[in-house]
């Protein structure tokens, strides 16, 4: 009989591509996955694996199992859902990851509204970055992540996940503080486009980015390139604060969201992108055959609350099977 767990270390290889990556996903040994793996081999009697260099990759064997494990992996996660939606209450511990300007004005709220509802759920909750979520969820280190899709399509879509639309959310771009003689009122100006702005000034503008290898930076470069341009980038971090921060005392420029700007604190004037609205969409991002699972259910129905109370687009419930 085909084990399951060995069954998602071959379908999370076929994902991460290499070992050693899906040990470190796992918090395994490299010599862990590997055992397991040729232990699967000897359970089917085929080769699933073969050497391509100094790593491994699937045989068309291999390829075949992989694509009837994400039937097996996504049935079992729906007989788990099915099991716990024939309870009374909804109970457990429940793990949920969240990129930071989404975490900062939906988590909140969507926390609160769990609790009044299923004081009995315990939600576990952690801030990371959308690539590291996606392979978290895959890895059951979490149960469900929200991710951004952002212009240009950049945000990866795994098989074996589903993608759930919570809400979209316009990308503006932060131009420098706002002067204490603004006659626009401050707090309406923290969350609407006052101004428009040139492609000339942000060309010659310095910019805060997002390291290497973030979804965000490699869009925002896109963008940029698209105008003609290239972004003078001297400043990158992962803090939000810290990029508002540098818009604040006018040392750089950048794109925020506006759930960015929601509970800011920090005066800003802010700007449409040249050539119109950027728009991001937000998603729910959860392993396939789990939608049903009356946690999941409940902390999708409760972000999409937690947009509505912010008067941002959230629609009606929709669990899908792909992005819109």
């Amino acid at each position: 009989m085909l084990d399951l767990h060995r069954l998602r270390l071959l379908r999370d290889l076929s994902q991460l591509g290499t070992i050693s990556s899906v040990a470190a996903s796992l918090g395994y040994t490299a010599s862990a996955v590997s055992q397991h793996l040729a232990t699967l081999e000897k359970e089917v009697g085929i080769k699933l694996l073969e050497p391509h260099g100094r790593r491994v990759r699937l045989t068309p064997q291999g390829e075949i199992l992989v694509r009837h494990a994400e039937g097996i992996l996504a049935s079992v996660e729906a007989a788990e859902a099915e099991l716990q939606s024939s309870q009374d209450e909804v109970v457990g511990t429940f793990r949920l990851a969240c990129f930071q300007s989404a975490a900062m004005a939906l988590v909140p709220d969507a926390v609160k509204f769990l609790h009044d509802r299923h004081p009995r759920l315990r939600l576990e909750f952690a801030a990371i970055e959308c690539l590291e979520a996606l392979e978290a969820v895959q890895s059951r280190e979490f149960d469900i992540v929200i991710v951004e899709d952002l212009p240009g399509g950049a945000m990866p879509r795994p098989a074996g996940l589903q993608f759930s639309r919570i809400m979209q959310d316009e990308l503006v771009i932060a131009v420098g503080p706002l002067e204490a003689d603004d006659p626009t009122d401050r707090a309406v100006s923290a969350v609407s486009a006052v101004s428009t702005v040139s492609t000339e000034r942000l060309a010659a503008a310095r910019w805060v980015l997002e390291p290497e290898g973030t979804l965000s930076r490699a869009s925002t470069i896109d963008l940029c390139r698209d105008l003609g341009f290239e972004p003078d980038a001297p400043f990158e971090s992962t803090d939000m604060m810290m990029h508002m921060r540098l818009f604040a005392t006018g040392q750089a420029v950048g794109i925020l969201p506006r759930l960015a700007l929601m509970h800011s604190q920090v005066p800003l004037r802010v700007a449409s992108f040249p050539g119109g609205p950027l728009m991001r969409t937000i998603y729910a991002a959860t392993r396939a055959g789990s939608l049903l699972h009356p946690a999941i259910a409940s902390t999708i129905d409760a972000l999409r609350l937690a947009a509505a109370g912010l008067g941002m687009d959230a629609p009606a419930a929709r669990r899908q099977g792909a992005p819109e």
